[in-house]
């Protein structure tokens, strides 16, 4: 039978030394038809804006990436001892990806972040609410 699913995405992203940037790349399939309900991050202290995160879905048939998470007036997310949370719905197909892209703009430090995923399994792409309605 299938459930909701926790999924967290924590590392450390070096510096970007000789490269204007540094960029890591994180990611999760699901192997299921499953919606993401909910997105929380956390940027931990230090990070002074240099870090920037980027919460994707990545479409296996097309290699297409599409932001899961959509902010105003930028593309990704930044902060230093910084906490957001979201509540959304997200269709994932089984083979899609949900991806985390780190970017790194300092040329000397490392900075720590995490991003829980909360992953409803048991009714495909379908929402709740959908299913109510």
């Amino acid at each position: 039978m299938a459930r909701d699913r926790g999924v967290s995405i924590a590392a450390a992203i070096g510096p970007s030394g000789q490269d204007p940037e540094n960029v890591e790349t994180y990611s999760y399939t699901t192997g299921k038809d499953a919606t993401v309900e909910q997105v929380d991050v956390r940027i931990y202290p230090g990070a002074g804006l240099a870090l920037r995160l980027e919460i994707l879905k990545k479409d296996d048939q097309t290699d297409v990436t599409t932001p899961i998470v959509r902010t105003r007036g930028k593309d990704y997310l930044d902060g230093d001892d910084d906490t957001y949370s979201f509540d959304l719905s997200e269709p994932i197909k089984e083979d899609d990806q949900i991806v985390v892209r780190a970017t790194n703009l300092a040329d000397s430090n490392e900075y720590n972040f995490r991003v829980n995923f909360d992953i409803d399994e048991r009714g495909g792409t379908t929402s709740i609410f959908e299913e109510v309605l």
